[in-house]
């Protein structure tokens, strides 16, 4: 297959004290020209990785309204614990693409690494 098959856009909208090798001044809320760009029908396969705090819940399906939100759950890694009802309660209605959520049970993650 000849091209690019999508983008990936991942770095301004991080939570602070999980940004990595990140500079502080580049990392912010989405704002709605970036809306605009992950939304162009050019770009192929669109993946926007955010914290939760740099995004509305009402902005979501304008990032890629053609494809499936999933919360991706990783509390292992970021040390962030939400209730997965309360998650489900509050976006009912609210994501109009919400397709699930990925959940990473830090028990799993030690078999899998253990066994690579």
């Amino acid at each position: 297959m000849p091209g690019i098959i999508g983008v990936h856009f991942e770095g301004p909208h991080l939570n602070v004290t999980k940004k990595s090798i990140h500079n502080n001044e580049h990392i912010r809320k989405i704002s709605e020209d970036e809306l605009q760009t992950y939304c162009r029908k050019d770009l192929g396969k669109v993946l926007v990785t955010v914290a939760p705090e740099s995004i509305l819940p009402e902005q979501i399906p304008s990032v890629t309204p053609e494809q499936p939100f999933y919360y991706y759950r990783i509390p292992a890694f970021t040390g962030v614990y939400v209730s997965m009802l309360a998650l489900l309660k509050a976006v009912d209605g609210r994501i109009a693409n919400f397709a699930g959520i990925k959940y990473t049970f830090k028990p799993l993650l030690i078999h899998s690494v253990s066994t690579l």
